[in-house]
């Protein structure tokens, strides 16, 4: 078996599940390093003076462990711990075959002789040992590199993802986009509840103002500014993307570096309620025009239904939005 057929290890489902199934090929060096140390005998004139059963053992439980886990660095390291504890013993042996060796005049020729093919044979046995446990370590070697590489090719891509949003966003409020809540659509006559849509290449934007009309003073009107992904590959990211991007709102003579937020307020499949633990998102499910254009969109355009959709949500502190308008312009490294 040659360490060129390796497979990667399956996506874990539960904690509980193994990383490995254990019929991978690369499991086989495990099973020939525990047969080759529990059959290895240190033997000098027939009586064995070291062995490695225990070594042996300690392979077999490092063999399950890694099946559950999959840490290479771990294995490896515990690899190179019973490879070191194997050569300690055959130094030890070695020392013993040159101590008989030194003590030939003692002996007759006969006995020199067996004494000496003995030791041969064992050696033969002990190269054999270390070739098995060399290929093992360089078959977790080769897992690693893999998963290296395929962990740089994931980065990359999800580096790719990214930038082509920022860009999105950037391209979309440019200078500086203007929110008005005159401008946007009341739901009902008295409802205190408008939203704005925009349909982009890779999102849809929302802007929801809500106005509290039993209230007077500033702390009545809030706006949340959403940004809808379109596609699978950007969701995937959502938390990735709303920790990178922010926006600066200005308005009131004000202005405030606003962070997103990520949410599944349709995951649940009720219209009527969203799934965010937010309570102050609860209000985006409840826009009968935004969820009519939502849905006429994702019929078109969009490659996934509205159960799977992520959200990426930031609300503006009222203090700016209390006349009614806040221009929103992307933060410096957006």
């Amino acid at each position: 078996m040659d360490p060129d057929s390796l497979t990667g290890p399956a996506s874990m489902t539960d904690s509980t599940l193994s990383v490995y199934n254990g019929n991978e090929p690369f499991f086989t060096f495990f099973s020939s390093a525990e047969v080759a140390l529990a059959t290895l005998r240190l033997s000098l004139e027939d009586r064995c003076l070291f062995q490695a059963s225990d070594l042996a053992a300690q392979m077999g439980t490092l063999r399950r462990e890694f099946q559950h886990d999959g840490k290479v660095p771990e294995a490896l390291q515990d690899v190179l711990r019973i490879t070191n504890q194997l050569q300690a013993r055959v130094q030890n042996w070695e020392r013993e075959v040159q101590n008989r060796e030194r003590a030939k005049l003692e002996m007759t020729g006969t006995r020199l002789q067996r004494l000496r093919v003995e030791a041969s044979q064992v050696r033969g046995k002990i190269q054999m040992t270390d070739r098995v446990l060399a290929k093992l370590q360089i078959a977790l070697h080769q897992i690693q590199a893999e998963e290296a590489e395929r962990r740089a090719s994931e980065d990359d891509e999800n580096e790719s993802v990214v930038a082509q949003f920022h860009e999105a966003i950037n391209a979309f409020f440019g200078h500086g986009l203007a929110v008005e809540s005159e401008l946007d659509h009341e739901e009902s006559p008295g409802s205190g509840f408008r939203a704005q849509v925009w349909d982009q290449p890779f999102f849809l934007a929302v802007a929801q103002w809500h106005r509290e009309e039993s209230t007077n003073g500033p702390e009545n009107q809030r706006l949340v500014v959403c940004l809808i992904p379109k596609f699978k590959d950007i969701a995937q990211r959502a938390a990735r993307i709303a920790s990178s991007v922010s926006l600066r709102a200005i308005g009131s003579g004000l202005q405030e570096s606003i962070a997103f937020d990520t949410s599944h307020p349709f995951a649940d499949g009720d219209s009527n309620q969203a799934s965010s633990p937010h309570t102050k998102w609860t209000n985006f499910s409840r826009s009968p025009s935004v969820l009519q254009e939502l849905d006429r969109l994702i019929a078109k355009r969009f490659d996934q239904d509205r159960s799977q959709l992520v959200v990426l949500h930031a609300e503006i502190p009222h203090e700016l939005a209390r006349d009614g308008k806040v221009v929103l312009i992307p933060a410096a490294g957006c």
